[in-house]
């Protein structure tokens, strides 16, 4: 299935002109600098979250058995 994707997306780059294809590069680096800046930023909220959550349960006292 992987390679009937990959060979249909191969046959409209090679269909398209080339402004086409250079927009959707450019599109393509747009969206992939969206997802990192997105990951840098999330990630350290996501972090601070975590890390006290942690500190939470590491407090915390189990209740003895």
């Amino acid at each position: 299935m992987h390679k009937n994707i990959l060979a249909r997306i191969r046959d409209e780059v090679r269909t398209e002109d080339g402004a086409t294809a250079t927009e959707y590069v450019l599109l393509l680096i747009g969206v992939a600098l969206l997802v990192i800046f997105g990951a840098l930023f999330l990630g350290g909220a996501l972090n601070q979250k975590l890390s006290a959550v942690g500190s939470y349960v590491n407090s915390s006292s189990l209740p003895a058995n």
